[in-house]
């Protein structure tokens, strides 16, 4: 259990890095990403894995869309890919995704 507590706050704080370095700040209700996108994330996530998750989050990548949605998105798929990494159980996994707002708000 320490071990996995471990290695969720070692992917908080590697999330919390990659939010930092593209300088994404919350919007006015204090959200950082969409409660939506980040729900329909943790399903695909949860229920069909990496590889799904993947390819839905690389398709809301559209190059003529708005700069800040851009930076979002790919930021996200590089929290995607650190929680994959992280190799931490998938129902512990999804729950963060679903809950990454709120993790980035009391972090």
């Amino acid at each position: 259990m320490a071990n996995e507590n471990d290695a969720v706050e070692k992917l908080v704080k590697h999330i919390r890095h990659i939010i930092d370095s593209v300088k994404l700040r919350p919007d006015r209700t204090g959200c950082w990403f969409s409660n939506n996108q980040l729900d329909a994330l943790r399903k695909l996530y949860g229920f069909g894995g990496y590889e799904k998750a993947r390819l839905y989050q690389a398709g809301k990548i559209d190059q003529r869309g708005n700069h800040f949605e851009i930076v979002k998105n790919k930021a996200l798929l590089e929290v995607l890919e650190a929680v994959h990494e992280s190799k931490l159980e998938p129902k512990v996994a999804s729950y963060l995704i679903g809950k990454l707002n709120q993790v980035l708000q009391n972090y």
